[in-house]
């Protein structure tokens, strides 16, 4: 943890990604040389884009957590992209541990709840 931006704190040379709900792009692979940002903002309503603003404004990438990607192959759609931070920890490590299976680790460790059929 830091309380100042991740560019201070690592360096430019390092390759900096803000995990964001608010980004286009999906995060495909977790690479371990790559510093991941992720926000600790407790209302997603009243700081929507926040996370994505940030990345822009030090710009670094802003990748999503691949949840839509999981909806659509269980023929669900993503009732709100926006995770705990311990979710989002939870998620990223199981990833690793998991073999790099998305499906997987996103069925175990996001609540079903933030997910519903297609209608």
């Amino acid at each position: 943890m830091h309380n100042t931006s991740a560019l201070e704190a690592f360096g430019s040379e390092k390759d900096i990604v803000y995990l964001s709900p608010d980004a286009e792009q999906p995060l495909l692979s977790v690479d371990k040389s790559v510093v991941y940002v992720v926000g600790c903002l407790v209302d997603e309503h009243l700081l929507k884009g926040k996370s994505l603003a940030e990345a822009t404004r030090h710009g670094c990438k802003a990748l999503r957590l691949p949840l839509q990607e999981y909806a659509a192959t269980r023929h669900m759609q993503v009732v709100n992209p926006v995770l705990a931070i311990n979710q989002v920890v939870e998620v990223l490590l199981g990833y690793i541990q998991m073999a790099n299976n998305w499906e997987e680790v996103i069925h175990s460790a996001v609540p079903s709840r933030l997910f519903r059929a297609k209608s």
